[in-house]
């Protein structure tokens, strides 16, 4: 009997252990990965290739920031990473005194990634932003934004999927923590029926948006948390 006990405790801690040791390699996995992101996102900027590949004709887009970015490796090489460049780029954004063209470039890079109209967001004027400084004001708004305007517009139960899916189309990624957070707590400012009737659309929003969990934390990790979320929502509501 002793035997069996022992046995037991043993298989016990044995799984124990192979539980901490994967919960603390995902930690490391995770951390390695942004660590690398940033990584990638400052040597390219770093060595950003600023030659254009524009025909000497094209007088009106060899004007334009759009010109550098055209078929160059280093904004490929941080586009392709994904939302895991976003952090790093607002943060070389954030920090720069400058507001020049390479700000312009981060800008349209984390424009890109994130898929959001900031400018429509905050002042109902598709990309109406004309400097870096003016989109890092906006995308700062739009995050503030998110939650509160995508639990306003599943309030209104009235709205087809269609226009639904256009309503939330501005927002991007960001848009994707807060559906996932209204799919899966029970504490959000909306009602059973409001969930239900546009449950499936959410579903597929989130699916199509092809985020991985860990992304999606990500993303939400850099929703301030001072903003008027599902809780004031709530305590607001009708």
């Amino acid at each position: 009997m002793n035997v069996i006990l022992r046995n037991k405790k043993s298989i016990f801690i044995t799984v124990g252990i192979v539980i901490i040791l994967l919960i603390v390699l995902t930690a490391i996995f995770a951390s390695n990965k942004e660590t690398y992101a940033d990584n990638v996102v400052r040597e390219n900027l770093k060595n950003f290739d600023w030659s254009t590949q524009i025909e000497p004709d094209d007088i009106v887009f060899a004007n334009s920031p759009f010109a550098y970015i055209r078929n160059n490796e280093n904004y490929e090489e941080i586009i392709k990473l994904g939302v895991a460049a976003i952090p790093e780029l607002e943060k070389q954004l954030q920090s720069s005194d400058e507001n020049g063209l390479n700000e312009y470039v981060i800008a349209l890079a984390i424009s890109e990634i994130s898929g959001t109209d900031v400018s429509l967001i905050t002042k109902g004027e598709s990309y109406a932003w004309s400097n870096a400084k003016q989109f890092l004001a906006e995308w700062k708004a739009a995050k503030e934004l998110v939650e509160i305007d995508i639990v306003m517009l599943l309030q209104n139960d009235s709205m087809a999927n269609k226009e639904l899916r256009e309503r939330i189309q501005p927002y991007g990624v960001l848009a994707i923590p807060v559906i996932r957070n209204i799919l899966t707590d029970d504490n959000v400012a909306l009602t059973p029926a409001e969930k239900r009737i546009y449950h499936k659309e959410l579903i597929k929003i989130v699916n199509e948006s092809k985020l991985l969990e860990n992304e999606i934390d990500l993303l939400e990790d850099s929703i301030p948390d001072n903003c008027i979320g599902f809780e004031a929502t709530k305590n607001n509501k009708r």
